[in-house]
């Protein structure tokens, strides 16, 4: 089992603070972090990677203190960021031959195997062979994908991998990242939040630097149960007025209804009942009771 332990840390822009005292343990599976625009997600993984120094905290891998800037931490890890630098004239297999070599793997044909192995999987062996600058957008970013994961990291760290690609191959991606994350930790930025549900063994949820929740999916969405109704409307009826008296979380169309669900701690309906809301939704009513206890 691995144990990433990250403790205190914090991390200030000028006058901003961007991560404020953030601490959590995370072992083997899959992580999702979410959270506003801002919230610090992004920054939270430049830390882990390296690339930002925090001003406050350490981080502890297997109980052992990290050195971010040594080579013994960095082939540890694989890393996506949002906008991926790929080396635009080589072909997608001489880029990943390229970091394999820069991963010490000198034997050719074991880097062969883990090169045409991993494309199987990402579903991309028939563009092994093209210019990265002629893929479309979609295949860039299995490629991008590919680069964090060619080396067998024991710690991967994804901000919103699965953009540019449609359903199928993101439930593809999703299926691979499961079957390896018995053995590793994976943190994974991802905005499509009720995806994360089936995706992950627990999320962290961050705003304005701070913590929120910690825990499983299922959790959170029994947490906020008790707060999550629906009312069945005409669908000819005034909307705005439904916006201006609720705290909206989501609204559907059934044939001739609109189906709205709403937080039901700001304001109430005669006609609502409770549900089981969605991830997205127990996420949303977080952010609305934590506006309360503000």
């Amino acid at each position: 089992m691995n144990v990433l332990q990250i403790i205190s840390i914090t991390k200030k822009y000028e006058s901003r603070i961007v991560l404020n005292d953030v601490s959590t343990t995370i072992v083997n599976g899959i992580t999702g972090i979410i959270g506003p625009n801002g919230s610090g997600k992004s920054t939270l993984l430049k830390i882990i990677t390296g690339l930002l120094s925090p001003d406050n905290g350490t981080l502890f891998y297997n109980e052992k203190r990290i050195n971010l800037q040594s080579m013994e931490w960095r082939v540890k890890i694989g890393y996506l960021p949002q906008e991926p630098g790929l080396y635009e004239r080589m072909t997608a297999y001489e880029y990943l031959d390229y970091l394999l070599i820069l991963s010490k793997w000198k034997n050719k044909q074991s880097r062969k195997e883990r090169i045409n192995a991993l494309m199987e999987k990402l579903n991309f062996v028939p563009f092994g062979d093209y210019i990265i600058k002629d893929l479309s957008g979609g295949i860039r970013q299995k490629v991008a994908i590919a680069q964090a994961l060619i080396h067998d990291p024991l710690i991967i760290l994804f901000d919103e991998p699965t953009n540019n690609l449609d359903t199928e191959e993101r439930n593809r991606i999703h299926d691979y990242l499961l079957e390896i994350s018995k053995e590793k930790i994976i943190l994974f930025i991802g905005h499509i939040i009720d995806e994360l549900s089936r995706l992950c063994s627990r999320i962290l949820v961050l705003d304005k630097g701070e913590l929120k929740y910690n825990g499983k999916p299922a959790e959170l969405i029994e947490q906020q149960r008790d707060f999550v109704k629906e009312i069945r409307v005409p669908f000819e009826n005034n909307h705005q007025t439904l916006k201006e008296s609720l705290k909206i979380l989501n609204i559907g169309q059934n044939g001739n209804e609109l189906i709205v669900h709403f937080d039901s701690r700001f304001n109430d309906h005669s006609k609502s009942c409770l549900i089981k809301p969605t991830l997205s939704e127990a996420y949303q009513s977080l952010f609305f009771s934590n506006q309360i206890t503000r």
